[in-house]
């Protein structure tokens, strides 16, 4: 069989995965820059370091898990092989990535090959099967061999086997699509998020062990030194990038040029390749350590101001893609959609009975509205009544009318894109039209359910409190009313633990909850608890156990049934 081989060598670059990335593309006539290629797979705002910045960190990340993200942001398919020296089938993997490479010749493209010449990322320009060699390119062209054979892969410094090679044309991807998804990425992985060697820090973790490396005296000169020359490399694509990008991230690229040029500034000071002897002096090690605190403050910004971009750009989507409008009895499945987010059975089921009990209230008693896409599925939806008609347990006393909101939810692809801020300015055009003050709802301190947070976020003020319960208020045309939550049900101390449940509420959630409680109670009372069980069809909404009203939140049976018969077992002692 004859040698297949490709005209290409490793463009020239300090970050050897981002060369052979762009050789690969330039190699399928995809002209795009560094700027886009680092930008899109995310490599402009890469950082990787261990606590002495040792020069393995630029290489030391999980690659293979990366990668076909990365290429996929860029608009292919990639095929990764990859195996280290614990892998038993390690052999195995040397033969899929001979066999991997010479298909990607075939096609007229070179592979991207980890630990060609050293612990880096270079290219397969050639393989020949009778000797079983590949030809590479790689930092050491000229100096170090052009061929590895195929049984010597992953027996370098670094025991691993990784080769990644293209494996279908350029898709058609809307460049906005894919750069925000990009910036999705980098800003997770700033933060930390996502996979990492151990030993090693990713992101702004990464920029402050640097600093600490520098202020201990703890520095390798050399890792400092290449990974001061990479990144700055790196993130002279990062503005660029963002420059294209449009306006959602004119406010990042600033602080993305600051990064750039202090790291720039200081690689000046500091040369790479090390001269024979070089060593980082006190007052040396002293500036890089100002200067990568400086830098990574400017990177904090940066990826701050990204954040508010892509908040941005969900807005604008948001504005331009989703309708509010009033629900009526034939939307009532798309309402209470969020017990799908919730993978609960009993909370299912109690949604599609609580559709069907608020079906012909829609337009009538109950007001909801639903957040629509173009394609019909639902971003958000808000469920209010006059307070009159809600069976909530609240006096408000007061010159005026008031609502009173339920549930307001947001699908969560469509979070902190002002989707919920719409609702409730639907929300103030119902209290408008009907001459309402203001809005009334419940909330808890507990941040899974009903969160007194995200309501004051959107205008509310807390008016009452009733231990883990607070009631909220958002004016409209008039200031709040005097708010107490009402008494709970009395409780005989000298009888049975009473438990009452109202399950009048419109949402899965608490229906699931009431379900749950009326179910463990008589499972308690059938195993010997003296409980006295008031299932009422009457308002107020509630549970309540001794006396004492229950936080709104989900109630897992299992968990109730026991802590029923705890309390049922301390009532009687009390008593």
């Amino acid at each position: 069989m004859s040698t297949v081989s490709v005209d290409v060598a490793l463009p020239p670059g300090r970050c050897t995965l981002l060369s052979a990335l762009r050789a690969c593309l330039a190699a399928a006539g995809d002209p795009r820059d560094l700027a886009d290629i680092g930008g899109l797979t995310g490599l402009s705002w890469y950082i990787n370091v261990d606590r002495t910045v040792s020069p393995s960190g630029i290489a030391a990340y999980p690659w293979a898990q990366e990668l076909p993200a990365m290429a996929s942001r860029l608009g292919y398919d990639l095929a990764v092989v990859y195996a280290d020296d614990e892998d038993p089938r390690i052999d195995r993997a040397r033969e899929r990535a001979a066999r991997t490479a010479a298909e990607s010749l075939d096609r007229g493209l070179p592979a991207i090959l980890f630990g060609v010449h050293l612990p880096e990322f270079g290219l397969v320009r050639g393989y020949d099967p009778d000797a079983r060699r590949m030809f590479v390119s790689g930092v050491l062209d000229g100096r170090a061999p052009d061929a590895i054979p195929v049984d010597q892969l992953g027996r370098g410094d670094v025991p691993v086997v990784l080769l990644a090679a293209l494996q279908s044309g350029r898709a058609d991807l809307d460049p906005d699509v894919a750069g925000r998804a990009a910036v999705r990425a980098a800003v997770r992985r700033a933060r930390g998020v996502g996979p990492r060697l151990g030993g090693f820090d990713a992101g702004l973790p990464a920029w402050a062990r640097w600093h600490d490396a520098l202020d201990r005296g703890a520095i390798d000169p050399a890792g400092h030194a290449y990974t001061l020359h990479a990144v700055a490399e790196l993130r002279a694509t990062a503005a660029p990038f963002l420059d294209r990008l449009g306006p959602a991230f004119a406010e990042a690229a600033p602080h993305c040029r600051r990064t750039c040029d202090l790291l720039l500034a200081l690689a000046a000071d500091t040369p790479w390749p090390l001269p024979e002897g070089y060593g980082l002096s006190t007052t040396a090690r002293v500036a890089a350590r100002d200067a990568i605190a400086a830098a990574a403050d400017a990177e904090a910004r940066a990826i701050d101001a990204m954040e508010r971009g892509l908040r941005e750009g969900r807005r604008s989507r948001a504005r331009r893609d989703v309708r509010v409008r009033e629900a009526g009895p034939a939307d009532v499945g798309a309402l209470f959609r969020y017990a799908e987010d919730i993978p609960l059975a009993d909370v299912a089921a109690a949604a599609d009975r609580v559709r069907a009990a608020v079906r012909d209230r829609l337009g009538a008693t109950l007001r909801a509205a639903i957040a629509e896409t173009p394609g019909g599925d639902v971003a958000g939806a808000l469920v209010a009544s006059d307070l009159a008609d809600a069976d909530a347990p609240l006096d408000a006393a007061g010159a005026g009318r008031y609502l009173y909101v339920f549930s307001v939810w947001v699908a969560r692809d469509w979070r902190d894109a002002g989707i919920d801020e719409r609702l409730i300015e639907w929300l103030d055009g119902v209290a408008r039209a009907g001459d309402y003050a203001g809005a009334l709802a419940e909330a808890t301190q507990q941040e899974v359910y009903l969160y007194w947070e995200s309501f004051a976020a959107l205008g509310f003020d807390v008016v009452a409190r009733c231990e883990d319960a607070l009631a909220m208020y958002r004016p409209v045309a008039g200031p709040a009313p005097r708010v107490r939550f009402s008494p709970p049900p009395p409780a005989d101390p000298a009888g049975p633990l009473p438990v009452v449940v109202a399950p009048r509420r419109p949402c899965p959630v608490l229906a699931a909850a009431c379900d749950n409680v009326i179910a463990a109670a008589r499972a308690a009372i059938a195993a010997g608890a003296a409980i006295d069980l008031q299932v009422r069809d009457a308002p107020p909404n509630e549970i309540a156990v001794g006396g004492r009203r229950l936080p709104l939140g989900y109630l897992p049976r299992d968990g109730a049934e026991q802590a029923l018969a705890a309390a049922a077992a301390a009532w009687r002692r009390r008593a």
